[in-house]
């Protein structure tokens, strides 16, 4: 088994910080939606609403980070877009300033502050566009081939403890502080975390690497004889991205009405002494501990992409997916076992994702791989953002556990796109 040395854990501990910052900001949202709800009183396909704003800005900023990424240095741009990430949740303490006036389109009428909240979480989305075509092209660049994997896994595994922070934060916040100090301080965080990762990045190479073909490459010469071959790298990347897009759409269904549906179906409370533990803040613990959950997995998952074909690590964990969220859909659980569902939930969606980077980067061209991230992720985002509006019409309609059925089934819709690279269609050469 190869190890990090000293060196690449100092990196790797710098690095990886980048996507859980991204993810603390992320998974902010979800466990307001509740209160939210109460405030408004606004059905749950208009809530949507405002993760599909966030998800909207990541689509539009992804495709142009990865393009710039490939081109210049990414010591400044990947700090500028985590302050600006920081500044999307600041810019939520002017809402009140906008009253009580609505205005109607399409029929529907949306309050002007909601319609404010919604802008200033796409500007959000688009600070947070540029973690994923930067921070792989800086891994690729600074780490050896053998050890990859693991730096997946803790790549993917930091992205979990931020989504898990973020949860397990506001559960507390939620106690102790009003909305204002919360926002505030966010739009710091982002700020200063920008200054500190500027400062790290100076001890590493965060240039773009260009090819001998593109530097010598004529102004004639065409787009499709710039691309690599079809089955080396367009069919898989078309396959892999097929499957990312439906197990995302499942994923972030899944993120956004999880702490909805645990409230509704269960509404636990707990009292410490004199501290009365509210519904929300139950279900803003559980989704924390799913979600660090399948942050400690994607470790064990990295070491394994390592040694094994990723191709069949995925398969792998999606069949586990749409298992344990079919249970979870058709079961009253009790709240040990309602834990221990979560947690295999956790394991099998988040514990994928280092196989899945690695998938994409073995078929990945290294001066490629910065617009192949961003390309991937735009269509990701831009999917995804319909899985709240989706999911929250059928729970309206037929209620959650019915929307929480469909997911596991397009889960298991999922497997086709990765079936397709054993095809001879798709030349890989894997372990």
């Amino acid at each position: 088994m190869t190890k990090l040395n000293k060196e690449e854990f100092r990196f790797a501990i710098l690095i990886t910080s980048v996507h859980g910052m991204q993810h603390f900001f992320l998974r902010l949202l979800p466990p307001l939606i509740p209160l939210i709800a109460i405030q408004t009183g606004l059905p749950l396909w208009k809530l949507g609403l405002l993760i599909t704003s966030q998800y909207a800005g990541s689509a539009v900023g992804l495709a142009p980070s990865g393009i710039i990424s490939d081109k210049y240095d990414r010591r400044l741009f990947l700090p500028c877009g985590l302050a600006v990430a920081g500044l999307g949740y600041a810019l939520l303490l002017f809402t009140p300033l906008f009253g009580d006036y609505s205005i109607s389109i399409l029929g529907e009428s949306f309050p002007i502050k909601f319609l404010f909240m919604a802008s200033a979480l796409f500007v959000n989305g688009i600070g947070m566009s540029v973690v994923h075509p930067t921070g792989y092209p800086i891994i690729s660049r600074n780490v050896r081939a053998e050890v990859k994997g693991k730096f997946y896994g803790m790549w993917g595994s930091a992205s979990k403890l931020g989504d898990s922070i973020g949860p397990a934060v506001l559960g507390l916040f939620f106690l102790f502080f009003v909305w204002t100090d919360i926002l505030l301080l966010l739009g710091i965080i982002g700020i200063v975390y920008a200054v500190i990762l500027y400062v790290g990045l100076g001890r590493y190479d965060t240039s773009p690497l260009r090819s001998s073909a593109t530097k010598n490459s004529s102004k004639s010469q065409t787009f499709s004889k710039s691309l690599p071959p079809r089955r080396q790298y367009i069919y898989p990347f078309l396959a892999v991205f097929s499957f990312f897009t439906i197990y995302s759409f499942v994923a972030t269904g899944v993120m956004a009405f999880l702490p909805e549906f645990i409230i509704r179906e269960y509404s636990y409370t707990l009292t410490i002494g004199s501290l009365f533990i509210t519904p929300e803040s139950t279900a803003s613990f559980y989704l924390a501990a799913l979600l660090f959950i399948g942050g400690l997995a994607q470790l064990l998952t990295g070491e394994l992409v390592d040694r094994y074909d990723a191709r069949k690590v995925i398969i792998i964990f999606v069949i586990f997916s749409a298992f344990f969220t079919a249970l979870f859909s058709v079961l009253s659980l009790n709240p040990l076992l309602l834990f221990l569902v979560l947690g295999a939930m956790g394991i099998s969606f988040w514990g994928i994702s280092p196989a899945r980077d690695s998938l994409l980067s073995a078929i990945t061209p290294p001066e490629r791989e910065g617009r192949t991230f961003g390309y991937l992720w735009t269509g990701i985002f831009i999917f995804s953002a319909f899985s709240p509006i989706v999911i929250g019409y059928i729970g309206d309609s037929l209620g959650l556990r019915f929307g929480f059925s469909m997911l596991s089934l397009m889960t298991l819709l999922s497997l086709f796109p990765i079936l397709f690279l054993f095809s001879r269609y798709s030349d890989l050469s894997l372990k």
